[in-house]
């Protein structure tokens, strides 16, 4: 740890901080140990209504931790994980100097900048099987599952959707946790976190019907640019 700089450990924790996490929240805490890194998770974010075990935060929590350790790697580091899920600690991040980064692994930390979230639909057109199977190795090479769905699936999959929305709805007090996590465009807020209104103005223009999460009690989210999405990018960091 002596070996690594302030300023790379500050690269890593904001690098970190750009990962997705459920509404936006960023429920994680970084705090420098002897050797590394270690991650806690900020139960002040978790969502007591919809993720009352926290699950999702810990969900939340790992998407940091990959992108720390894929930042780590394109600055030449290697990040071993140690998953310590104990109090508040998900896990310890041991960093040493490792062999020089290679493209890829430049390539993979730089489009961690370029990640947003999409909570709109799609367009129609069809997405070819060269790019489904690349989709498919990125998520298998991290020990992941995918399913793809097919057409005569998509009945089923409104159905159940719909009814999970709908359960979401029912439940006491969820309106105004998603309230207190969506901004509202006051001209004096200036926020880091939650959902920006931009990132799930409606559109009636969308290339299918399936109902999905009603962030505002109105109709169903918004087809939007690519470009749109929350900032991601806070991060407590117990530094130095």
């Amino acid at each position: 740890m002596s070996t690594l700089l302030p300023e790379e450990i500050q690269h890593l924790v904001m690098m970190a901080a750009h990962a997705p996490s459920v509404h936006n929240t960023q429920p994680w805490r970084f705090a420098p140990t002897s050797d590394g890194l270690r991650v806690e998770c900020d139960r002040s974010r978790q969502l007591g209504v919809i993720d009352p075990e926290g699950r999702e935060l810990l969900l939340s929590c790992g998407a940091s931790l990959h992108h720390l350790q894929v930042a780590a790697r394109a600055l030449g580091l290697d990040a071993e994980i140690a998953v310590e899920v104990r109090d508040d600690t998900v896990a310890l991040v041991r960093l040493a100097r490792g062999v020089p980064a290679t493209e890829a692994e430049v390539e993979s930390a730089v489009a961690i900048l370029h990640r947003h979230t999409h909570r709109g639909r799609f367009t129609d057109e069809a997405v070819s099987a060269e790019d489904l199977n690349r989709v498919l190795l990125a998520v298998e090479s991290e020990l992941g599952l995918l399913r793809v769905v097919h057409q005569d699936e998509l009945v089923a999959v409104e159905v159940v959707v719909s009814r999970a929305e709908q359960s979401l709805q029912s439940l006491d007090g969820y309106a105004g946790e998603l309230a207190r996590w969506l901004w509202h465009g006051l001209p004096d807020e200036d926020r880091g976190d939650g959902l920006p209104q931009d990132a799930i103005d409606h559109d009636p223009t969308r290339a299918e019907s399936l109902e999905g999460r009603q962030f505002d009690g109105g109709p169903s989210p918004p087809a939007q640019d690519p470009g749109c999405g929350a900032p991601d990018r806070r991060a407590a960091y117990l530094g130095w």
